[in-house]
């Protein structure tokens, strides 16, 4: 993935202590270490989209703060600045 244009601010998600804990609990399920390419997708778009909400919020109200993450689920506190 990283030759291939991936997003850094979401490669470097994808860890134990990251958003992306997710899939590396997959892979560590699999002999080969492989996750499911639809598992992956789905995350990316999660992910990019989810980013996306985020810094508007952040535009508009100057601090968002990321409570709680899974899946498509995002838990987040928005203050006024």
């Amino acid at each position: 993935m990283k030759i291939s244009q991936f997003p850094q601010e979401l490669l470097d998600q994808i860890s134990m202590e990251g958003m992306g804990a997710e899939l590396v609990r997959e892979a560590n399920m699999d002999t080969s270490m492989n996750i499911s390419i639809t598992h992956l997708m789905e995350w990316v778009h999660i992910m990019k989209h989810g980013m996306r909400v985020v810094r508007t919020l952040c535009a508009d109200f100057g601090s968002v703060e990321l409570l709680e993450q899974y899946g498509d689920y995002f838990k987040l506190r928005v203050l006024r600045q």
